[in-house]
C-alpha cells in the first residue's frame, strides 16, 4: 500500500514538473518570438535542436560574442540586471529631475555626450507612455533569445536553460497585462537601442511586422498575462509608437554624426564642420560635450598653439563638472583625453592629475596604465631628490607593465625603456 501511495505521489511530481516546465517553454517562446522570427526560426520551438546548431554558433558569435557557458551566461546576467534598460532609465531619471528643462538644456547642464543625447530626445518622446516598465521587454526578450541559441549551439542544456527562463517568465508575466503591451515595449526598445544609427523607425517598423507574423503562429490567448499597467496599454502596430525625431533632435544629431564617423584622416574637415554647426545653432557653443569635441579636434591639428589652447578648455569643462558624477560617460572621457592631449603639451604632472579624476572601473584597462606609464617616464630626471626619480622610475615600470600584460601596443622605445629597467634592477 505504502509503495502504491509513493508511486502516485511520484507520478503527480513528474506530472506536475513537466506541466511546470512545458508551461515554461511556451511563454518563454512567445516572450522571445519576435527575434526568432526575424531570424527565420521556428517560433514554436522552445530548443531549435541539433539541426540548428551552425546557425546559432554564428549569430552568439557574431552579434553577441558568446563562444561559450561563460560568455553566456555573462551576457544573459548583464541583460536581466542592468541591460539597455539601464541607460533608458538613468535618462529618464534626468528628464524627471529637471522638469521644465528642454532636451538640450538637460543635455549641457547634466554633462552628457553625443550618443546619451541622442537617445535623451526618444525617451521625452515614449517616457509617459512606456511607464515604470521602460524597455524591459527588449532586454528580457533577448536573454531568452540567447537561452534558446545557447541549447543548439550546445553551451547549455535544455533543462538549465528552462530553470534559468523560469524567473524570467514569471516576472514578464506579472508586469505586463496584454501581450500587444509587452510586444510594443519590446519595440520601444528596438528603438532606442537603434536610434544613434538614425534607423530607429525602420528597425521598429521590422520588428512590428515579425509581430504580426507571430501572431498568427502562437496561440496568446493561452498565455495569460497578469499584470497590472501602470500606463494605457500600448498597440504595438500603433503608428504613433514609431519614432519621428523633432527638430531640434535632428540638430542635434548632426553633431552626434559627426563625432560618430571622426578619424584622423578627417580629421581637418571634421573640425571644419564642426565650427559650420556651431555658427548655425550658437546656443551650442557652451554645451560640454561639443566643447569636448572641439578640444580633441583641436589637438589632433598637432599645432603646439591649438594643444595650449585645449588646456584652457579642459579648465572650463572642469567647472561644468562640478556636480556631476565622474563616472558620468562624457566625464571619463573628457579626463582620459586630455590626460593625452597634456602629455601632448609634455605637461606630465597635469596628465596625471588628469587620471586621477577617473574612477577605479577605468584604472585598470591597459590605455589607462600606459598614459600612467608614459606620465611618470616624462617625470624621471625632472627632480633634484634622486629617491623621488627612483620612484618615478618604479611607478612608470609598473603601470607600463600592467598596460604590457593586457596587450596594450607600446611603442619600441618605451618596451627598450622596461627592458633595460628590469636589467637594471635584476642586476643590484
Amino acid at each position: 500500500m505504502n509503495k502504491k501511495i509513493l508511486s502516485s505521489f511520484l507520478i503527480l511530481f513528474l506530472s506536475l514538473y513537466i506541466f511546470a516546465n512545458t508551461q515554461t517553454a511556451e511563454y518563454a517562446t512567445a516572450f522571445s518570438s519576435i527575434l526568432t522570427e526575424m531570424n527565420q526560426f521556428d517560433v514554436t520551438a522552445f530548443n531549435h535542436g541539433e539541426s540548428a546548431a551552425e546557425r546559432c554558433r554564428f549569430i552568439l558569435k557574431d552579434s553577441w560574442n558568446i563562444t561559450n557557458y561563460d560568455q553566456l551566461m555573462a551576457q544573459v546576467l548583464d541583460l536581466t540586471v542592468s541591460g539597455q534598460n539601464k541607460s533608458y532609465m538613468f535618462l529618464a531619471e534626468l528628464i524627471d529631475k529637471n522638469k521644465g528643462l528642454s532636451p538640450i538644456e538637460i543635455i549641457k547642464k547634466e554633462c552628457l555626450n553625443s550618443y546619451e543625447g541622442v537617445r535623451l530626445f526618444y525617451v521625452c518622446n515614449v517616457k509617459d507612455r512606456l511607464g515604470f516598465a521602460g524597455i524591459e521587454a527588449w532586454d528580457y526578450a533577448r536573454s531568452l533569445n540567447l537561452l534558446r541559441w545557447g541549447i543548439s549551439a550546445g553551451y547549455i542544456t535544455e533543462e538549465e536553460a528552462l530553470q534559468l527562463s523560469e524567473a524570467i517568465v514569471d516576472y514578464l508575466i506579472q508586469v505586463y497585462a496584454t501581450w500587444d503591451d509587452f510586444f510594443a515595449h519590446y519595440v520601444a526598445g528596438r528603438q532606442f537601442f537603434s536610434v544613434t544609427d538614425g534607423k530607429a523607425k525602420e528597425y521598429a517598423q521590422a520588428a512590428v511586422d515579425s509581430c504580426k507574423k507571430v501572431m498568427k503562429k502562437i496561440d496568446f490567448e493561452n498565455l495569460p498575462l497578469s499584470g497590472t499597467p501602470e500606463t494605457a496599454l500600448l498597440k504595438f502596430d500603433d503608428p504613433s509608437l514609431l519614432y519621428e525625431p523633432s527638430k531640434d533632435a535632428k540638430q542635434w544629431y548632426e553633431v552626434h554624426l559627426l563625432y560618430k564617423n571622426r578619424s584622423d584622416k578627417n580629421a581637418a574637415k571634421t573640425y571644419s564642420k564642426l565650427g559650420d554647426i556651431k555658427k548655425k545653432y550658437p546656443e551650442y557653443a557652451d554645451i560640454p560635450f561639443v566643447e569636448y569635441f572641439d578640444a580633441i579636434l583641436t589637438s589632433s591639428q598637432k599645432r603646439s598653439s591649438d594643444i595650449w589652447r585645449c588646456t584652457l578648455i579642459y579648465d572650463k569643462l572642469k567647472k561644468q563638472l562640478e556636480g556631476i558624477p565622474n563616472d558620468r560617460a562624457l566625464a571619463k572621457s573628457i579626463h582620459i583625453d586630455f590626460a593625452r592631449i597634456n602629455l601632448a603639451l609634455n605637461s606630465p604632472e597635469k596628465a596625471l592629475a588628469c587620471l586621477a579624476a577617473l574612477p577605479e572601473e577605468i584604472s585598470s584597462t591597459g590605455y589607462f596604465q600606459m598614459l600612467k606609464g608614459v606620465s611618470y617616464l616624462y617625470l624621471i630626471g625632472t627632480s633634484p631628490d634622486f629617491e623621488v626619480n627612483a620612484n618615478y622610475e618604479s611607478n612608470a615600470y609598473q603601470a607600463l607593465s600592467s598596460a604590457e600584460s593586457q596587450e596594450y601596443p607600446l611603442s619600441d622605445s618605451t618596451l627598450q625603456w622596461m627592458r633595460e629597467y628590469e636589467r637594471k634592477r635584476d642586476s643590484n
